[in-house]
């Protein structure tokens, strides 16, 4: 649980009671004492209804106020960003590896060691890659034909 942590802003979670926010993520965005405003990822948005029936004057659409007490500190599922990136996609293809900030870009030709890890949408394909910073910037959430991959 989070309870009692402080600066649990821009902290991504998961909603673990909340009705039926159950095992939703997020982002917090506000910090109050007892609750903590969540800004919802996009593959969830369904479960608010329409934008144009939200019914919440304190909140923008898009955002819920939750206890403390019912979230986790916790990454983002790669079905969550992709679905958050791309909207719609026909295959998530994610790396069987874990993150390894000692490993080199899997851009063709690059040497520089990982940053972060990105996804790319290939016709439809949704394929995750560790790339270095300046790749990363180039190709996370990007729609491409390929990505240039190289055999480092």
């Amino acid at each position: 649980m989070v309870k009692g942590k402080k600066e649990m802003i821009g902290k991504n979670v998961t909603i673990k009671e909340h009705g039926s926010f159950l095992d939703c993520q997020g982002k917090i965005v506000l910090e109050k004492e007892k609750t903590v405003i969540i800004d919802l990822e996009k593959a969830h948005h369904f479960l608010l209804g329409s934008p144009v029936v939200w019914d919440n004057p304190d909140l923008p659409y898009g955002q819920i106020e939750v206890s403390k007490e019912k979230i986790i500190e916790e990454e983002l599922r790669p079905e969550v960003v992709a679905k958050s990136l791309f909207d719609q996609f026909w295959t998530l293809n994610t790396l069987i590896k874990p993150f390894d900030p000692n490993s080199i870009c899997m851009h063709e030709g690059c040497q520089e060691k990982v940053h972060r890890r990105i996804m790319v949408n290939c016709w439809g394909q949704v394929y995750e890659y560790d790339c270095c910073k300046e790749h990363a910037d180039k190709y996370h959430g990007s729609m491409l034909d390929s990505f240039p991959y190289g055999e480092n």
